[in-house]
């Protein structure tokens, strides 16, 4: 599986080095939140390549802050490459559809009294579809917000990532 997300790795390499004159290259980051055990709070890194005025393609980190209960802690961390196609464009907002493949991690540390610690992680392959807005406050500075759900073997949660990308 680790191999599948190398080559798409590769692929989106491939595709920022390709591209026509058009492209536009962008980085930022903000906040995660998400239903489930997993991930409750977070912080997110991105990436992304503007291939043309409707598609953009990017690598998004999302990594979760750990989440402690008495005698146990989980933490959770996803990494995707990414499609958004805007559906909507406007001077000062654009909506857009995202679909993505990515590998997500997840660890479980349990303090049993008589056992003692148990350890256990275990990871998986994801698919995300979801839509987001963008509102274009200037040439550089583009605070968004997306809805998203991450399809994981056992694991389907919504997830929400609001943020701000700066244009380079």
């Amino acid at each position: 599986m680790l191999k599948t997300v190398q080559k798409l790795c590769w692929l989106f390499l491939l595709l920022f080095i390709s591209t026509s004159t058009f492209a536009q290259l962008s980085v930022g980051g903000g906040i995660a939140s998400g239903t489930g055990n997993f991930y409750p709070f977070g912080v997110f890194g991105r990436a992304a390549y503007q291939i043309n005025d409707k598609i953009a393609a990017a690598a998004t980190l999302n990594y979760f802050f750990p989440k402690k209960v008495p005698s146990a802690s989980t933490s959770y961390t996803q990494i995707n490459l990414e499609g958004f196609y805007t559906l909507l464009d406007n001077d000062w907002l654009a909506a857009y559809g995202i679909g993505g493949v990515g590998y997500s991690r997840y660890s479980v540390k349990y303090d049993a009294p008589v056992l003692g610690t148990t350890k256990f992680s275990d990871g998986n392959f994801v698919i995300n579809l979801g839509a987001g807005v963008r509102y274009k406050v200037s040439d550089k500075f583009v605070p968004f917000g997306e809805v998203r759900v991450p399809i994981v073997k056992n694991n389907t949660r919504l997830l929400v990532n609001i943020g701000v990308m700066v244009n380079l």
